[in-house]
């Protein structure tokens, strides 16, 4: 259970940075 919170905790992360980083790129690619 622990390790699900962790994996849950890190997803959510890991999906803020990854949509960070896309408009990022969308931004640099004007």
């Amino acid at each position: 259970m622990h390790v699900d919170g962790f994996r849950f905790d890190l997803g959510t992360i890991l999906g803020r940075e990854r949509k960070a980083l896309i408009r990022e790129a969308a931004f640099l690619m004007r």
